[in-house]
């Protein structure tokens, strides 16, 4: 059986940069329409979507280190705040 291939650095940066665009869009979706979850406020699902938009720029961070690339725009986005738990 042949072993499956390694993706490359620079396809593996690119799923990141767009997952990391998918969970921004994702928290600003939730601070203007909130969201459908009866059990959790719209806050903690916001706190969610943040918390996997610093795992996204971790990764980032992590490929472009050990490859010497240089960092996309979309590293250099502000972090959303910590959103109230109401």
């Amino acid at each position: 059986m042949a072993k499956k291939k390694k993706p490359e650095p620079e396809q593996t940066l690119r799923q990141y940069r767009e997952d990391l665009m998918g969970s921004m869009e994702r928290w600003a979706d939730i601070k203007i329409n909130g969201c459908n979850d009866p059990a959790w406020p719209d806050g903690a699902n916001m706190n969610l979507a943040k918390n996997h938009i610093i795992w996204h720029r971790f990764k980032i961070m992590e490929i472009c280190t050990a490859h010497e690339l240089s960092y996309p725009p979309e590293y250099h986005l502000t972090v959303p705040p910590e959103a109230a738990l109401k």
